[in-house]
């Protein structure tokens, strides 16, 4: 520490004004002097450290709060020197290790020879404190200490002491002759406690705690609990593990009262019933239901399950079979284009013969042929190319018919005897529009015992239908009476005009002509011409023209289905 003091009008008031600087690691101060080469502050400053007061004048060059610079003479500047060496002191922490110390307070004399207190050399980690010598350590607490700060009077203890050790010791003073120690999982470990010596609230099987952090035995519930299969519960009473209910179709007494499933009134009074096991080859037990076709069944009942629909009541007619012929192919036409007038009253020949073709040809009608115009075969046409085919039809009758619809749900749980005998199984209730029942794939004439109240039902899944009709067939292969016959017509005067008659002929037939009132002139010229032909493709008949149908509907899938 440096002191200036002043003049009372430098400083105000004339007393000594300590100006403290920064200390480089070994010195509590540090002094610079320069030699500026003017002067910053006015003369009369005396400099003064701790003990000594140096009267020699000197001047105040300036300080930043950090360094203070004096103008000295040289043997100033010695003579400061040396103070600063004499009076440079340690930090507290040098002088707390100089002393051996790393916590509390010292007071001693520094390097410098003056009496010194540092007020704290530092602290200690718990649980250590710290001693008189200034040490940080742990003293191990007795045993009694130990127990009472756990609070324990008997029994050994082991836990961590005062210095974060473990240790164990044995507690005193003990426990009278009816209490005992408790243990670790009682309320008070350690401490001595009177247990019960019977079970409370009502508890008659397993154990309870006896308060002390043991347990006491209550005993079994062999005559203790009424029915079968009681339990003992957490609280140490009769408990029945399915509680109150009976499920009917596990084979078990879940409600504890001896009866199991068909033997419990719970069952039986919700429907359940004893039922004979299915025969060998039968299958079931199943719900069944019929009704109209086209009506919606039912849902299956309590457990049952698998809904499989069947049918019944088939009926069809009979296949409808249709036969014919027909004519197939066109007519073809061949032979002479002329006709020939030869014949007289009795188709006799007349002579000259007269031949008329397509063009405008004079005839004369001789008077012995008046009234019959006969024509022979010589030069008409005929007629080929065509063929009978045959035709039919199976109508089949029409869609077969079903008038109704079943539906079996089959029994979807274990197979389960309690409550029944040996022979019979347990199965929930079915409701009054369904039956109990056994069904067998194909069709059976007799229901088995136990199953032989209704039926046999017999069903089916769905149909072939196998209706047919037979090959028709053709009475002749070609057509019967097939011709080709020229159409012509006879004038009245030679050039083709006047009163006509047509004509139609047929190979060798002789055509009647009475000229139907014609005024024509016995072996008067006359005129004729050819004006066409007339086809005729013939007829094809059949062998059968109605022949019966043949098969039937047949049902698929089929079972048969007796009930109880």
């Amino acid at each position: 520490m440096w002191h200036l003091r002043g003049p009372p009008d430098l400083r105000g008031r004339g007393y000594r004004r300590p100006v403290r600087v920064q200390a480089d690691h070994q010195l509590p101060v540090r002094l610079e002097l320069r030699h500026p080469a003017q002067w910053l502050q006015r003369p009369g400053h005396q400099l003064w450290d701790r003990h000594v007061r140096y009267r020699r004048q000197s001047r105040l060059w300036g300080h930043d709060g950090q360094r203070l610079w004096l103008h000295t003479q040289p043997d100033v500047d010695d003579l400061l020197w040396k103070v600063r060496q004499r009076h440079r002191q340690l930090w507290d922490p040098q002088m707390c290790a100089r002393m051996g110390r790393v916590c509390g307070a010292v007071t001693a004399a520094d390097n410098c020879g003056f009496s010194r207190t540092v007020a704290s050399c530092g602290t200690c980690a718990a649980p250590k404190t710290c001693s008189a010598s200034g040490a940080c350590g742990c003293v191990d607490e007795t045993d009694s200490q130990f127990c009472a700060r756990l609070h324990a009077t008997c029994g050994s203890v082991t836990a961590t002491n005062n210095c974060a050790a473990t240790h164990t010791a044995t507690c005193t003073p003990g426990c009278a002759a009816n209490q005992v120690c408790e243990g670790p999982t009682g309320p008070a470990p350690n401490t001595c406690c009177t247990p019960l010596t019977a079970c409370t609230g009502g508890r008659v099987c397993g154990t309870m705690p006896d308060n002390c952090g043991g347990t006491i035995n209550c005993g079994t519930l062999a005559g203790k609990c009424p029915g079968v299969g009681q339990v003992c519960s957490a609280a140490g009473t009769c408990s029945c593990p399915g509680g109150a209910t009976e499920l009917c179709n596990n084979g078990v007494d879940d409600n504890c009262d001896g009866l199991a499933d068909c033997a419990d009134p719970q069952c039986t009074g919700g429907g359940y019933q004893c039922a004979a096991l299915p025969p060998s080859g039968w299958l079931g037990p199943v719900s069944f239901w019929n009704g109209p076709n086209g009506t919606a069944p039912p849902a299956c009942p309590t457990n049952f399950q698998t809904p499989t629909p069947y049918l019944t009541g088939l009926s069809f007619n009979p296949a409808v079979c249709t036969c014919g012929c027909v004519v197939g192919g066109t007519t073809i036409c061949s032979g002479g284009d002329a006709v020939k007038f030869i014949g007289g009253n009795d188709c006799g020949e007349i002579t000259p013969p007269q031949t008329v073709g397509t063009a405008c040809t004079q005839v004369s009608i001789p008077l012995s042929q008046f009234g019959h115009f006969p024509v022979s075969g010589v030069g008409l046409q005929n007629a080929s190319g065509t063929a009978c085919s045959n035709v039919g039809t199976a109508a089949g009758g029409g869609a077969p018919t079903i008038s109704t619809k079943g539906q079996l749900c089959n029994w979807g749980l274990q197979l389960d005897h309690a409550g029944c005998s040996a022979t019979q199984q347990c199965v929930a209730g079915i409701p009054t529009n369904q039956l109990l029942c056994v069904y067998q794939a194909g069709t059976v004439a007799t229901c088995p015992a136990g199953y032989n109240t209704s039926g046999p039902f017999s069903y089916f899944t769905g149909t072939t239908d196998d209706r047919r009709c037979p090959a028709c067939a053709c009475t002749t292969d070609t057509p019967q009476s097939a011709s080709c016959n020229t159409n012509f017509t006879v004038f009245q005067h030679a050039d083709c005009t006047g009163a006509s008659e047509f004509f139609n002929t047929s190979p060798a037939s002789c055509v009647s002509t009475g000229f139907n009132g014609l005024n024509f002139t016995p072996d008067a010229p006359a005129s004729a011409a050819i004006t066409g032909t007339t086809v005729f493709d013939g007829l094809c008949t059949t062998t059968n023209a109605n022949p019966p149908g043949t098969g039937a509907v047949n049902p698929t899938g089929q079972i048969t289905i007796c009930c109880r």
